[in-house]
């Protein structure tokens, strides 16, 4: 085993760097979204169909999926600092390919480098982890888990605007540059450090099923998180088509504003990690689950707008709660494999999103507000009992 950092002693993280921390993971997360408001524009442009672009919005995802499977275990084994350096690097080359893009070939390859390279934010959480001191933790993370959802709430807008008035190739000349204002700004406020293990890469593969199969925590933890995210990500990938239809007949700008419920999560969640080190991460996943149930209730009286809206801020800070809790559950097994840890609990995190995606879209035009009321209930009903079999 190799020796292990300085920065694996348990010492106090001073706040500017944590700032800086969690600033980064948000730059990381928002080149999975950019995309997002350009795809009518990309279509025009690249005189291709919108399900074209479409698919390279899934390439993208898919992409980061393979980087947190592939790439993220690296951070076990190398040092990190060299990690995120050729993470932004990458990142930043993406970019810059796909803001020169004149084909859907092209901008499908510079998704797959954006995707795969987008991990830095997973590579960030363990590194903080490691450095705080471990009563400060849930703060640690709650913070850098804050700033990673400013990211994804500004990116659309920031992405919408600049596209409108500079085209989308500018949206990609801004992410580019923020590269380089991370290699610059960023990096250098990062300490060096050894890997946790000197196990070579393919071993260091295969070790993640070793820990899968050992681990009963890390099981259940993945299973939360990823329940979690599937009823969450059920709603939101039903409520576009939910809301066109009576009583609201909302265009997709009226829809759009609904997101700013995150708001609330991103407030929430510094306050979630400080709850998570006074009483541990079960009572914190309890208290997701418990809002959770309260919003999916609501939800049965989705024509209503004011249940409505209720239910979507209640979801979002449960949510938080729960992937904080679960994450924080699945960090805290082994010091040795942070990183492998949470390649495992996230691969899980984001097939749950998947799932609930798929089966929001397939039950609102079944079954309305009340097919994704019951898929929510039931599937926060099941972290509820899954939390509540394990060890405070």
């Amino acid at each position: 085993m190799m020796p292990s950092s300085a920065v694996s002693a348990p010492a106090s993280l001073p706040r500017p760097q944590l700032l800086l921390y969690a600033a980064a993971s948000g730059c990381a997360v928002a080149n999975l979204y950019y995309i997002q408001p350009l795809m009518l524009l990309l279509a025009q442009s690249l005189g291709t169909g919108l399900h074209h672009i479409g698919t390279v919005a899934t390439v993208l995802q898919l992409a980061y999926a393979a980087g947190l499977l592939l790439l993220l275990p690296l951070a076990d084994i190398v040092d990190k600092k060299r990690l995120l350096a050729a993470l932004w690097i990458s990142n930043g080359a993406g970019a810059v390919l796909a803001a020169n893009a004149g084909s859907l070939s092209q901008l499908l390859l510079a998704s797959l480098v954006i995707g795969a390279s987008a991990i830095s934010a997973q590579v960030l959480i363990p590194l903080a982890s490691q450095q705080a001191a471990p009563e400060q933790r849930g703060r640690v993370v709650g913070c850098i888990l804050s700033g990673m959802l400013s990211g994804i709430l500004l990116s659309r807008s920031i992405a919408g605007t600049l596209a409108t008035h500079g085209g989308w190739q500018a949206v990609y000349w801004l992410a580019a540059g923020v590269d380089v204002l991370l290699l610059l700004f960023v990096l250098p406020r990062i300490p060096s450090s050894c890997g946790s293990t000197n196990t070579a890469y393919p071993a260091l593969l295969a070790s993640l099923w070793r820990l899968w199969r050992l681990q009963p925590l890390l099981r259940a933890a993945c299973l939360c998180g990823a329940a979690s995210f599937a009823a969450v990500s059920a709603l939101w990938s039903a409520l576009a088509w939910l809301l066109a239809q009576a009583p609201y007949h909302y265009a997709s700008g009226e829809v759009g504003l609904f997101g700013l419920a995150s708001v609330a999560g991103i407030l929430a969640t510094p306050h979630l990690g400080r709850w998570a080190d006074r009483r541990g991460s079960r009572q914190l996943v309890t208290l997701g689950a418990g809002l959770a149930l309260a919003a999916f209730a609501l939800l049965v009286w989705g024509t209503m707008l004011p249940a409505l809206i209720a239910a979507l801020l209640l979801l979002d800070v449960g949510g938080r709660a729960a992937l904080l809790g679960n994450q924080l559950r699945a960090l805290a097994l082994d010091a040795q494999a942070r990183s492998r840890l949470n390649t495992l609990f996230m691969a899980s995190y984001f097939l749950g999103g998947a799932l609930g995606t798929r089966l929001g879209a397939s039950l609102a035009p079944r079954f309305g507000w009340m097919g994704i009321a019951a898929f929510g209930l039931c599937a926060t009903l099941l972290i509820w009992r899954v939390n509540r079999r394990l060890p405070a």
